[in-house]
């Protein structure tokens, strides 16, 4: 039987180096009504966020066939950041929402409705763009 060799340390690290935010740019997101975009996306960019990782510019499009509006997506994801505070099963669970992080993304939300296979749809996201 081969023996698995053992593995190796970690190379070092430097202490503590602050991480550069990101660019400004403009994030996608299709499906945006859907699961993973509300329990692993958001909690995401919520986090970087908070963490000042995110550039001012940064703005996201939430693009889903359903009917929505900029204000009523908003709402909806903001109660599925406070409903994992008291999900303890939840992948992400924090004790509370900072409402500053949260707020820095959730002002830059903006959402369209479009169907996937209509070239309609990516017209009309391009000119948003």
């Amino acid at each position: 039987m081969d023996q698995i060799p053992p593995a190796k340390a970690p190379a070092a690290t430097p202490e503590h180096q602050p991480v550069p935010a990101a660019p400004p740019c403009t994030l996608v997101i299709f499906g945006a009504a859907g699961d993973l975009t509300k329990r692993l996306l958001m909690p995401a960019l919520y986090n970087l966020a908070a963490g000042g990782l995110l550039d001012p510019a940064f703005r996201i499009i939430g693009v889903d066939h359903n009917a929505n509006t900029d204000e009523g997506w908003r709402d909806a994801l903001s109660e599925t950041m406070q409903s994992f505070t008291t999900d303890r099963t939840s992948e992400f669970h924090p004790d509370h929402i900072d409402p500053k992080a949260w707020g820095f993304v959730s002002e830059r939300l903006s959402f369209r409705q479009g169907d996937f296979t209509a070239a309609e749809t990516f017209t009309g996201l391009a000119q948003a763009l």
